[in-house]
């Protein structure tokens, strides 16, 4: 059975536009909810495959869309290299360890628990029998966190509005951030591998504050470890299908189509519509760009906003999403009615 996603990026468009959602699988779900009140700890329903399976299952049997994405973290792989981590309600991610240095210091052992990552692929497997037995025309979506949004966070030690502690302990200690960013690189594509060896078909780096560094700092903190990424994937499985998401990277994210090449490039709801089609898409797969918040409104501009995408992008190799990741808040008749749009659009 044809999977659009699939085609679209092999150019082979389909009458339907493939549409899936970044977070497709939350808190704005009934079933998540009850999922999620059986663990204490965020983590624990990451890393359990039978809940991981029907959560990530869950957005597949509620809406008519065209892709799963793995249900999982972007700090996964800071978390198997044994730097304790928590997620706190309206909080987000924080590292136990509240010293910097101890932080950087535990992992510069490279050191991994591998149980952690066998877990991410034993979930990955199960959902892999669940898709080729009910769901054989939906993508399996991995990912993993880019190099530098997993550094943020560790060296932060928490979620921040700018992050502007990592930019000074950058310019501070210029090397040892590079380090950080080479370990990260090698742990993530190894990562990568056992995601693929376990079953997904398309790999999407999460690079969600690539936006706040100037132009050189972007060049060797997200352009340079994302090349050395997706080469090493390419060159341990071809036909792996390559989604990366430079958020916030404005006029940057041409630089980083030129120099990366992935198959699809998801862009934010910041971008211009008009600018992206003509300078990006005629090399990659545009995914995008609905503002995330709109879906949590009473509007009754969604339709308009919709086709003013779908009007710009469909002619052209297209997959809808939104700008950033399905917030907690998003209402689901407001998700189903953005699908319908999507799915009724005459292309």
């Amino acid at each position: 059975m044809k999977k659009i996603f699939i085609e679209e990026v092999h150019n082979k468009l389909n009458k339907s536009i493939p549409i899936w959602f970044m977070r497709q699988a939350g808190r704005y779900l009934k079933e998540y909810r009850n999922v999620k009140n059986k663990h204490n700890y965020f983590l624990d329903m990451c890393l359990n495959s039978d809940s991981m399976k029907e959560v990530t299952i869950q957005p597949l049997k509620r809406f008519n869309i065209d892709a799963a994405i793995i249900f999982s973290d972007i700090l996964i792989v800071p978390y198997a290299m044994g730097l304790s981590l928590e997620f706190i309600k309206k909080s987000g991610p924080v590292f136990l360890e509240q010293d910097t240095n101890k932080r950087i210091n535990k992992l510069e052992e490279i050191k991994r628990d591998i149980s952690i990552y066998n877990k991410v692929y034993e979930g990955i497997n199960k959902v892999n029998k669940e898709i080729n037995k009910n769901y054989k025309d939906k993508a399996i979506i991995g990912f993993a966190g880019s190099p530098f949004t997993v550094a943020s966070y560790i060296i932060q030690g928490k979620g921040s509005k700018d992050f502007n502690d990592v930019k000074k302990y950058y310019f501070n200690n210029k090397e040892r951030f590079l380090n950080i960013i080479n370990i990260i690189k090698i742990e993530t594509i190894n990562y990568l591998k056992g995601q693929i060896d376990s079953g997904v078909e398309v790999i999407k780096l999460f690079d969600s504050w690539a936006g706040i560094l100037a132009e050189e700092e972007f060049d060797d903190l997200v352009i340079k470890p994302t090349i050395d990424i997706v080469n090493e994937i390419r060159k341990y499985k071809r036909e792996i299908i390559v989604n990366t998401f430079p958020r916030g990277a404005g006029v940057k994210y041409k630089k980083f189509i030129d120099k990366v090449n992935p198959d699809i490039i998801a862009i934010d709801h910041t971008i211009p519509m008009e600018w992206a089609r003509e300078e990006l898409q005629k090399y990659a797969v545009i995914q995008g760009n609905l503002d995330n918040v709109i879906l949590c409104s009473e509007t009754n501009e969604l339709k308009n906003k919709v086709i003013k995408i779908l009007d710009t992008f469909s002619k052209g190799r297209f997959i809808f999403n939104l700008g950033h990741g399905m917030l907690p808040e998003a209402k689901v008749e407001k998700v189903e009615e953005l699908i319908n749009i999507v799915k009724s659009y005459d292309r």
